[in-house]
């Protein structure tokens, strides 16, 4: 019993950063994506694009 108890602590112990480092990339991530294809964010490209700052 105290054994399963220690895994299932460990286990958790283990798991709770690496799910909470995927929710935090999944977070940043969409505010990024969401921010570069807003429609503030194509024409921002557009006008470097056509002003030749961009490719």
């Amino acid at each position: 019993m105290d054994a399963t108890v220690a895994i299932v602590v460990l286990a958790i112990a283990l798991a709770t950063p690496i799910v909470l480092f995927g929710f935090y990339c999944y977070l940043l991530m969409n505010r990024r994506t969401r921010a570069y294809f807003s429609p503030q964010g194509v024409e921002i490209r557009r006008r470097a694009r056509a002003e030749g700052r961009i490719r």
